[in-house]
């Protein structure tokens, strides 16, 4: 996760959308939403790895 991202979703965060989520990509949508309802305005990326 970059520091545009990682500023607006923690840790907590992370593992919370990752347990309520049946699949990643519902997951990722969730982190998009919060992003974009933050107004951040730094460039962001998020990268999910299921292993």
């Amino acid at each position: 996760m970059t520091d545009g991202a990682y500023d607006i979703i923690n840790k907590a965060h992370v593992v919370q959308e990752l347990q309520e989520s049946s699949l990643i990509e519902e997951a990722l949508e969730r982190f998009r939403q919060r992003l974009l309802m933050s107004g951040v305005k730094d460039d962001s990326t998020v990268i999910v790895v299921e292993i």
